[in-house]
């Protein structure tokens, strides 16, 4: 019982001393394409979550209603495309 405390004590106490080590990678701001469009208030959803986003300070948010933005060497530069519509065709 003795030598299963210790074992877990010295698990415990090397995580804590190689986590002083661990740094997060700086990393580019994630970049987003969102494509709105049709009847849905895409503007006014837009609006609203663009002040969270830049609150993370990790993203780049890109609005979009034109359908060549998604063509292949327009969307490749982006790391995540949203889509806010009603479906079918924008």
């Amino acid at each position: 019982m003795i030598f299963r405390k210790f074992k877990l004590l010295l698990f415990l106490s090397f995580c804590i001393f190689s986590s002083h080590f661990v740094k997060a990678d700086h990393h580019e701001k994630i970049k987003i394409l969102y494509m709105g469009g049709r009847d849905h208030d895409w503007k006014g959803y837009y609006e609203s979550i663009v002040p969270q986003f830049k609150k993370q300070g990790d993203f780049d948010l890109v609005l979009s209603n034109k359908l060549e933005d998604l063509k292949a060497e327009y969307i490749k530069q982006y790391d995540v495309v949203l889509f806010f519509g009603s479906g079918g065709n924008f």
